[in-house]
């Protein structure tokens, strides 16, 4: 029961914050449901497995199976910053269905910040 809910807790609350803004503005209880899919593809999913994968470094350099590869995995913690703002800018692009998709677009964030993007066409 806890593992369910620990699960729902993780994936689907944010996927339906997430989806909250587009259908909020169409005010339609459809394109909430296909959001709520699409956010959890292409947002809360992708994000996960980029967090839950930094996780899995050794503990010590001796659990080391194959030498220094295994400790490269430390160095993709640098890269969350751009992981963050690529997941907002699919976000605004996939989910939102930003208009202009060449100009920079602020996408506001469930927890109240803004980012900065630029989508490409």
């Amino acid at each position: 029961m806890t593992l369910a809910l620990v699960i729902f807790a993780a994936a689907c609350v944010p996927s339906m914050l997430l989806a909250l803004r587009p259908a909020v503005q169409e005010k339609s209880v459809g394109r909430f449901f296909i959001a709520l899919i699409i956010s959890f593809l292409v947002v809360v999913l992708p994000l996960f497995f980029f967090f839950l994968s930094s996780l899995l470094i050794p503990s010590w350099k001796g659990e080391c199976s194959h030498g220094w590869l295994d400790c490269l995995i430390v160095g993709k913690v640098a890269l969350a910053p751009l992981a963050l703002v690529a997941s907002a800018a699919l976000y605004a692009v996939e989910v939102l269905r930003v208009k202009n998709r060449t100009r920079q677009a602020i996408v506001k964030c469930p927890c109240g910040t803004t980012l900065q993007t630029h989508t490409a066409p």
